[in-house]
């Protein structure tokens, strides 16, 4: 075993200039690996991060009876008193609920959800939501209630929100970056509105000089917002406990821990169908607004696994490629050795052996100092900033990226080696010789 390393080692040394390619190739394969590989998996991080959050923010409820609304106020108060359903709602409503609820107001007024009245929802509802934690990220009630102003008549919504949880009334109501003027509601403020942009306009209100009056109240404009395509958009937002004391003075009994939307955020794009579904278990029936979007974007995740992949393996094959086509060029250079080697009593195992142990030394080589450069690129050169990503997240090594490196270098280079080694263990020493 000595004397084979020792005829290695000086046989590579002897030809320094092919040496020293063939490490390179391999150095330049296993190090363009692995930086690519780890940069596609802190990409794919990245844009993970991103696609589980797009789309993943619905919000759910339960149809009301619209029949309800056609009822006159002494057919209602009968209705409440008698608690029997009318048999025009009977097929809308199974169980009569909330119709204590009702507005005064009957045909302008109601809690409603994308245009449709809808039902109250206790808040136990969120409660059973929360746990599953596989499935939900985050959950909030939701108050949004059409009224008829007093003064001209004209009808608005007025959307009830909790102002401590920024993270999915963030991303289905409205957030501080959807201010375009003022300031935004903040958790214990009380009596202050914000207003959405298109219906401040219509109405020529202000930040700081306009007031929005709400069942004998007096809102200070504070803010005014624009929230674009969210589900649980209003004209008018307030937070949950002033929707509460404003609507109660609307409707015929007081809300109790009661809403009529559940705002909620999903763990995963992925787990958007599992959620809808689970949802519509808990309430037994009830819709869900959702973006669209989280369908392609739970398509895309995986797609970069896949490129590495790919990545990977035309490197792989270009290294092996490159260094087989070097190895059997040194092997036709040195067929008057070789011959002169099987004269003297080298076996055609020794020969292999010979030329299979350099090409997997010069592959180990290349491949160990490859991993080192990938290494070193990684962690001094600024990833983010080459990508143009700004995000929390931090390039790093993965361990099995390198060991996938020093694997293919060692796979490759006996694939390298075998072949041109074969073919040298075939030569006829005799024919060889009468050559020189």
């Amino acid at each position: 075993m000595k004397s084979l390393f020792k005829c290695v080692f000086r046989e590579l040394l002897r030809r320094k200039g092919r040496f020293l390619s063939n490490v390179f190739g391999f150095f330049l394969a296993v190090g363009i690996m692995v930086v690519m590989l780890n940069i596609l998996f802190f990409s794919n991080a990245v844009e993970d991060s991103i696609l589980n959050g797009t789309g993943v923010h619905f919000m759910t409820f339960l149809p009301g009876c619209t029949e309800v609304a056609s009822l006159t106020p002494a057919e209602m108060n009968a209705l409440i008193a008698s608690g029997t359903i009318p048999d025009r709602c009977k097929e809308m409503c199974k169980e009569c609920l909330g119709c204590n609820k009702k507005p005064f107001d009957l045909k302008n007024e109601g809690f409603i959800a994308n245009g449709v009245i809808t039902k109250i929802i206790p808040f136990s509802v969120a409660s059973e939501v929360i746990k599953f934690p596989e499935l939900f990220k985050d959950v909030s009630p939701y108050l949004l209630f059409r009224i008829k102003d007093s003064s001209d008549g004209h009808l608005f919504t007025v959307g009830g929100f909790d102002p401590s949880n920024k993270q999915v009334v963030g991303t289905t109501c409205c957030a501080n970056g959807d201010l375009t003027s003022g300031s935004f509601i903040n958790p214990g403020d009380s009596g202050v509105a914000l207003l959405e942009e298109g219906y401040a306009k219509a109405r020529n209100l202000k930040v700081g000089y306009s007031f929005i009056k709400l069942s004998g109240e007096t809102f200070p404009v504070i803010g005014i917002v624009n929230p674009g395509v969210r589900p649980a958009k209003a004209d008018v937002y307030i937070s949950f406990k002033d929707a509460e004391r404003v609507i109660n003075r609307r409707i015929r009994s007081p809300l109790f821990q009661e809403m009529n939307i559940l705002l909620i955020e999903v763990a995963s794009a992925l787990k958007q169908d599992a959620a809808i579904e689970k949802i519509k278990e808990i309430l037994k029936s009830g819709l869900v607004t959702s973006y669209a979007c989280y369908r392609p974007a739970s398509e895309v995740i995986g797609i970069s696994a896949r490129s590495a992949g790919l990545v990977t393996l035309a490197l792989g094959l270009s290294a092996i490629f490159l260094s087989m086509k070097s190895q059997y060029t040194s092997v036709i250079e040195r067929r008057h050795e070789i011959a002169v080697l099987k004269a003297i009593g080298w076996t055609n195992a020794n020969i292999v052996i010979q030329i299979l142990t350099e090409a997997i030394l010069q592959a180990l080589i290349g491949g160990l100092t490859g991993c080192l450069a990938g290494v070193l690129f990684i962690y001094f050169v600024p990833v983010k900033i080459i990508l143009g990503v700004q995000t929390v997240i931090e390039p790093s090594i993965s361990p099995m990226v390198l060991l996938a490196g020093i694997l293919l270098a060692m796979a490759g280079g006996s694939i390298a080696g075998f072949f041109p080694a074969l073919h040298a263990s075939r030569q006829s020493p005799a024919e060889a010789l009468r050559r020189i």
